[in-house]
Parts: C-alpha cells; structure tokens; sequence
C-alpha cells in the first residue's frame, strides 16, 4: 500500500475502524478537535455549479506543502454525517482534509434539491481537487503557523464514506491527480438500484421502477417549479419505524433520524433529507464505479468493511475488480483490535468476545442512555429544591408552597413520579432481552414516553 507518492492510509484508517467503535474514543459524529482549524469553503465544478465544503487543517502543521484528503459522504446525506468526522480524524494525523457536499445536498448548488446525477457526484471530487491544488487556492492563517499552507499535488487522496466510495472510484478512474483511493462501507449505487442488496430484486421488479419513474416525468415536466410542482421522492431512510421495518433500515434509522446523525440542512425539512427524488434517482440504473478498476494502478486503492455489514458484498466485488496495489481490511470484533495487540493486553479487549457477550456489552452500553433520562430528572428536581433552600437563607419570610413551586416547572409529585416510573423502567430493563432494549432505547430517543412500560 506504499508509493512514493502516495498517502499511506492503511495503518491510520485501521486504527478508525477501532475507534469508531467506542464514542469515548472521539468516534461521536459531530466530535470537534482543538488540535484543528475548520474552515467552510466553496469552489465551482467544470460545469459552474458550486461545491460547499469544510476544510480541517492541524494546528501544529509543521511543512508545506501538505498532504491532503477529500472526503465525501454517504448518499442522501450530508457533510455533516460521517464526512466531517473521517476529515477532522485524518486532519489530527497532519493531513489537510476537504469534506464535501455532494451536488444537489446539503450547502452545495443544484436544483432540483436531492436530485441524483452520478456524473456531478463524480465531478465534485474532481473539482475538490481543482480546489486543494490550485496555486490560488487561500488557506486561511492558523495563529500557530506563520509560513504560507499549501498543497502538495501529489499527495490528494480520496476518502468515500458509503455510496461516495463508489463516486471516489468512478473520479479515480478519470483523473490520475488523485493518488490513493479508501472507501468505507462502499455502497455501489448502481448494482444496488438495478439488483437490491445481495440480487434481492429481479429483472421484472426492475422494469417496474424503471416505468414508475419514468412516468413520473410528464407531471414533473407539466407543472415545472414552484411549490405546487409534484416531485416525488424514494428511497432513503424511513421517516418512521414500523413493526416490519427491515434491519437496514433500522440501522439507517438508528443514525440518520435520532441524535447520533440526525441533521436537517438549511433549505430542507426533516421528512426530506436522505430522500432523492424518484425521477432522477433513475440515473443509478446506468452507473458502473467497478468496471475497468484496473486503469487506477499503480495507485493504491484500500477497501474497509465490516465483517458483518450488510453492505460487505459491495467492497468484496470491488476489491476482485481492482488491480495491485490494493487490499481488503475487516473491521473485526471478534478479533482483538490492533491497539490491544500491540499493548500485549489481547486479552482484555472490549471487541474480542462472542457474539452474545457482545451484545451484553452494548445492552449494558445503551441501558445507560436509560440511567442518563433518570439521573437528569432527578438533577432537574434537586436543582430546584436548592434553589428554595438558597432563597430561605438569604431572608426568604413567610409560607412558600415547595410543592406549588416544583409543580408550576413540572417538577413537583408528577415530576417525582415520572422520575420513580423511569426507574421502574430502568430495573425492568436491567434484565430484559435485547430487543427490548433497543425497542424503549429507540423510543426514548425519539422523544416518546416509556413510563408504563412492563416486563
């Protein structure tokens, strides 16, 4: 995985399949790093649309010019999801990192808004590095750095987190500026859309998409903008969950819609995001990232995938495609992770256990999301009480109602027994199966109620 010119990702890309795993390890999407300088951008494509992005550059750059890594999104997200974090982490290693918005999403130009067009995603990363490598290019001063930043040419890599691993091979195969090549969690849109996941979808439920969409064009074309025009949108992550909902989607839903990921971009409505529209998401069924992958050697590409992801089929296929230099690295649980090994402390390895003692693990984990809802209430109730008893010292006279007042913030006897109730809850919980964990878990995110819950 090592060229002279080329970024070698394989080592520090792993230790991110780790970390990731562990929100104490600074793996939280939205993590933000004093050991970096963000700094919004926007560039044009050869087309004259505008890409928005954000660029992290370290603090302690210490040489320039720099190494430098785009990173792009999974599709129907944003920047914001998934993107900042791989560009904050790389950028804590002494890379200066470009997340984008992909045309059409989030701050980047386009309408109509969510529209899929796999030849503008592709010429985003060809524009990013346009943008890191022109010579007029202004980087922002870091107070700690006082020579001039800039771009090493030939050292732009690429970083495509899900569906944008797909977009990242497609621009490697076109433009030999981008010198090494990682995706994460790769999705290829296009054997996705034409076959569902692991050729779940048969020709004829193919033709009857292709013919739903393509219908949906003479409304479109007949009532053309405005706010009464009838777009219809597919795909994406469920608004709602339902008893049936698939394990994909609960997964997406798990992140996309709860306060793990969740980010509604200026201009758009929560019931929209991760949703492109019906009529262009057509374009997928013509898009082939992992033909003739042999044209990026000698540039190195590296493949990350869970063992378990439902989506591993997709790095398997391109890795067979692609040719030397190129790996394929697991995310292994099951295995003691790299920085366990290396402390010869294998044995005590959060990740390196059974799958049922796994799943005791993150039941333990997600209980405390439970723990956390209680201990808050009880802090909200003890905060107002102390405030009372601060009042009576300092010359407070005469008859105060504690339970009027507690009352009057929702905090007296209702406030007391919702915080016993959700204790109730937690003890059920302590010993209850996994799923019903999830379910509540699950409920509390979304705002809803759980007192009442029984075993």
């Amino acid at each position: 995985m090592q060229l002279p010119t080329a970024l070698t990702l394989a080592p520090i890309l792993h230790a991110i399949c780790i970390t990731a795993q562990n929100l104490s390890l600074g793996a939280d999407n939205f993590y933000r790093s004093n050991l970096v300088t963000l700094q919004p951008v926007t560039f044009p494509t050869q087309y004259q649309t505008f890409i928005a992005g954000n660029l992290f550059v370290p603090n302690n750059l210490t040489s320039t010019p720099a190494p430098a890594i785009i990173v792009g999104h999974p599709m129907g997200a944003v920047k914001e999801q998934s993107a900042n974090l791989y560009a904050t982490k790389m950028a804590e290693q002494g890379y200066i990192t470009l997340s984008i918005d992909l045309p059409f999403w989030g701050g980047s130009t386009g309408t109509p808004r969510n529209a899929v067009s796999p030849d503008l995603y592709t010429e985003a990363f060809s524009a990013a590095v346009d943008f890191l490598g022109s010579n007029t290019t202004s980087i922002t001063s870091i107070p700690s750095i006082t020579h001039p930043i800039t771009i090493n040419r030939d050292r732009i890599g690429v970083i495509g987190v899900c569906a944008s691993g797909g977009f990242a091979l497609s621009a490697a195969k076109i433009d030999p500026r981008i010198k090494a090549i990682v995706t994460a969690s790769m999705y290829d849109m296009g054997t996705v859309n034409r076959q569902g996941l692991q050729h779940s979808q048969n020709l004829t439920q193919r033709q009857a998409v292709i013919a739903a969409a393509a219908l949906q064009r003479w409304p479109e074309f007949e009532q053309p903008g405005g706010s009464e025009t009838p777009i219809s949108y597919t795909g994406g992550t469920p608004n709602v969950l339902t008893p049936n909902a698939s394990a994909v989607d609960r997964e997406f839903y798990d992140f996309y819609r709860t306060v793990r990921g969740e980010v509604t971009p200026p201009g758009s409505t929560p019931e929209l995001t991760t949703h492109p529209t019906l009529t262009s998401n057509l374009k997928f069924m013509n898009f082939y990232p992992f033909e003739d992958l042999d044209v990026i050697a000698p540039r190195p590409v590296l493949f990350i995938s869970g063992d378990r992801a439902h989506s591993r089929e997709f790095s398997e296929n391109a890795y067979r495609g692609a040719s030397e230099p190129k790996e394929l690295l697991w995310c292994n649980r099951l295995q003691p992770c790299e920085t366990c090994s290396a402390r010869n402390i294998a044995h005590e390895c959060k990740y390196a256990v059974p799958d049922e003692d796994r799943q005791a693990i993150a039941q333990a984990e997600i209980i405390a999301e439970l723990r956390a809802e209680v201990n808050r209430l009880r802090q909200q109730i003890n905060e107002h009480e102390q405030e009372h008893e601060d009042f009576m010292e300092v010359g407070g006279r005469g008859e105060v109602d504690v339970d009027g007042l507690l009352e009057g913030d929702g905090l007296g006897e209702e406030g007391v027994g919702e915080g016993d109730e959700l204790e109730r809850v937690y003890q059920i919980l302590k010993d209850g199966s996994w799923e019903r964990v999830r379910e509540v878990v699950g409920r509390i995110r979304r705002g809803e109620d759980v007192t009442g819950i029984t075993v």
